[in-house]
């Protein structure tokens, strides 16, 4: 019956959008096409208000079901709503959310309407199945690390947060520290965003210890490192990488970063409400958690809609 429906993902081709879309069109068992969108100026400048500029393939027939997530599909999504379509926006669309059939913006959005969903994390691709081969994969790659492991997640410099040679000084003392103390290997992912001399500065404090740091060559081991480590730490930058991190029903700390704002400090304090994130110290205990996932929770929502509104079964 999934093959039945014909389905759109409508995003910027930025990852954390796309990994949204994705993941609810997969968690519903459907097959969907992708719609790259990069309106050129004015329509740029418009949205979320504006209309939609042309683009290649959109068009008709259109399809049964659309989801977006990011600012420039906003258009894009109201001109298919209007056209009958059942239409979902994954994130704040910065309108009225009753342009469309369904909303699920974070908890920390403060979105409110009749057809609004929140959730404290954002949907993504991760499966329990995924995580599970991926750490088949490249359990050959950490094979020389103690048993026992801590995952560091690390992002960078955004518009609230600062990521520096203090904040890696610091990181990598806690780390040395927790070394001295525990049997304890450490698997660092970097981003494009922590940046080539953070990096390079983190991977030669750590030379010493356990300790693996991936260069960006071959494949990002991200998935990997979320199967294989006991304990994950997140830099608070991201709100996708904590609420990934929240996936795995692991212990996860955030590492705070300087800087603020008040709606990543709503985020913060709603994914420390759930009991599955804290704040680090520099050290590392084990507690009970309950694994977070938005994305079965928004397709089994958008499953109901779909199937009460059309009458049709999404399978």
């Amino acid at each position: 019956m999934a093959n039945a429906h014909t389905v759109w993902l409508i995003h910027d081709g930025a990852k954390g959008n796309a990994v949204q879309c994705e993941g609810v069109a997969a968690a519903l068992g459907l097959n969907a096409t992708t719609h790259v969108v990069a309106p050129p100026r004015p329509y740029s400048w418009l949205a979320p208000w504006g209309p939609p500029a042309p683009a290649p393939g959109f068009a008709p027939p259109w399809p049964d079901i659309a989801f977006a997530s990011c600012r420039q599909a906003v258009p894009y999504l109201r001109r298919l709503a209007k056209s009958g379509v059942f239409t979902v926006f994954l994130k704040n669309p910065k309108i009225n959310p009753a342009n469309f059939d369904l909303v699920f913006p974070l908890a920390h959005d403060r979105v409110e309407g009749a057809n609004v969903i929140s959730t404290v994390v954002s949907p993504h691709i991760l499966t329990v199945d995924k995580l599970a081969r991926a750490k088949r994969e490249i359990a050959e790659t950490f094979a020389h690390l103690p048993p026992r492991r801590l995952g560091v997640i690390l992002g960078g410099n955004n518009s609230v947060f600062t990521l520096g040679a203090t904040q890696i000084d610091r990181l990598a003392t806690d780390l040395s520290a927790l070394a001295q103390t525990r049997d304890i290997g450490f698997i660092v992912t970097p981003s494009r965003r922590t940046g080539t001399a953070n990096t390079s500065h983190l991977r030669d404090a750590l030379s010493g210890l356990d300790a693996y740091v991936w260069d960006f060559e071959g494949t990002n081991p991200y998935h990997g490192l979320l199967a294989h480590a006991d304990w994950l730490l997140v830099s608070c930058d991201s709100v996708n990488m904590v609420g990934e991190a929240a996936f795995t029903g692991k212990p996860v700390y955030m590492l705070p970063l300087p800087g603020a704002s008040a709606k990543f400090a709503r985020f913060h304090d709603s994914i420390i409400a759930t009991g599955a994130v804290r704040w680090f110290d520099g050290q590392l205990e084990t507690w009970p958690v309950t694994p977070l996932d938005a994305t079965q929770e928004i397709a089994e929502a958008v499953r109901a809609a779909y199937e009460a509104k059309t009458g049709k079964k999404i399978r």
